[in-house]
């Protein structure tokens, strides 16, 4: 207990430290163009584009408006974090059914688009996000109040499918609480609202943690776990207390979902939506993992059993055992410290401090 605590500590220490480090993130609000019927004959639609400052685009994109489509008016400002032309497009045909597009002078460093179309009322008719390599939008006039909570649902997905770090955690969580379900529901549900507060404080920008060291802190975890999942010290705080560790390190890899999220872009007008969208697709993401994890257990066990020739274990569920568990928490070990050393080399200021 005395050392598992010890770990903790060193864990806490270190981002205690490093958190005093400035960090700096470029303003990756998505592309904003937003459409508001105005009707008449010809169609007329005002017009709000908006593309936020980064230093990675050195020229703002333009509309590429369908044939028959001009501006009736149209002024630009420039701003210090965006510049956002508006104004009024007239069409001889309704833009239904037609296309819109994004012409970039240089390829498109990473700005996702959001589209969304208003009526003639205000009221929001449809709305999608599109990704970096999507440059046009077909309006398909879908009567729905917004796509964006499934947009961002599957963004959320995706990430945590794609975060090999989170899954190792997850994995570990699974490893220290099973074939205890209810132990497992309980570590599993804390780390979910941790990370779900911190995410949600770091999307609204009421709290900023600089994301190197997150980073690295977040790969330490994985390899504190793996090495209490070695050790076996029942004893230990990590073994009798599971939720409390996975709500402390929860609240970092929250911080970790937050970055991803900054670099996709929250819109504005629906912040609140895409953020819960966002949250929950990552929630979905790690339910299924956990399931095709506890699934593969099973048939693990299975098989072993036809192999060997061994009895039953006490439980279906039971994790992995032996030299096969002994392997794999040894690959999560090496994986996570080589991270945690890959991580720290990329803190702000190092090659100079020791150049």
């Amino acid at each position: 207990m005395a050392a598992s605590l010890r770990a903790a500590a060193a864990a806490l220490l270190v981002l205690a430290v490093l958190i005093v480090q400035p960090a700096a993130a470029d303003d990756a609000r998505p592309v904003l163009v937003s459409l508001t019927a105005l009707g008449g004959e010809p169609a007329r639609y005002q017009v709000l584009f908006k593309v936020p400052r980064s230093p990675r685009l050195a020229v703002s994109p333009t509309l590429r408006w369908p044939p028959g489509c001009s501006w009736q008016s149209e002024r630009t400002e420039q701003r210090s974090d965006s510049t956002t032309q508006r104004g009024i497009v007239a069409c001889q045909q309704p833009l239904l059914g037609q296309t819109i597009g994004l012409d970039y002078r240089q390829p498109n460093p990473g700005l996702f688009t959001l589209f969304r179309v208003d009526d003639q009322s205000g009221a929001l008719r449809t709305a999608e996000l599109l990704r970096p390599d999507q440059l046009s939008w077909q309006l398909a006039g879908r009567a729905v109040p917004s796509n964006v909570l499934l947009d961002y649902g599957v963004l959320g997905v995706e990430h945590i499918w794609k975060g090999i770090d989170h899954l190792l955690f997850v994995s570990c969580l699974v490893l220290l609480t099973l074939p205890s379900w209810r132990r497992l529901l309980l570590t599993v549900t804390g780390f979910t609202l941790a990370h779900s507060v911190t995410l949600l404080l770091a999307a609204l920008g009421w709290v900023r943690l600089p994301i190197a060291p997150v980073e690295a802190v977040i790969a330490l975890s994985v390899l504190f776990l793996a090495v209490e999942l070695a050790r076996q010290r029942r004893d230990s705080l990590t073994f009798r207390q599971p939720l409390w560790v996975s709500v402390a390190f929860g609240l970092l890899h929250g911080f970790g979902f937050a970055a991803v999220l900054a670099e996709i872009g929250l819109p504005e007008q629906q912040l609140v939506t895409a953020l819960l969208g966002f949250n929950l697709g990552v929630e979905v993401g790690q339910l299924l993992f956990i399931g095709l994890l506890v699934v593969c257990f099973a048939l693990l066990g299975a098989l072993s059993r036809q192999v060997t020739g061994g009895a039953p274990p006490a439980s279906l569920w039971q994790p992995p055992t032996g030299r096969l568990r002994a392997v794999a928490l040894y690959a999560v070990g090496g994986l996570a410290a080589l991270w945690v050393f890959e991580r720290v080399a990329q803190f702000p200021g190092l090659a100079t401090l020791f150049g």
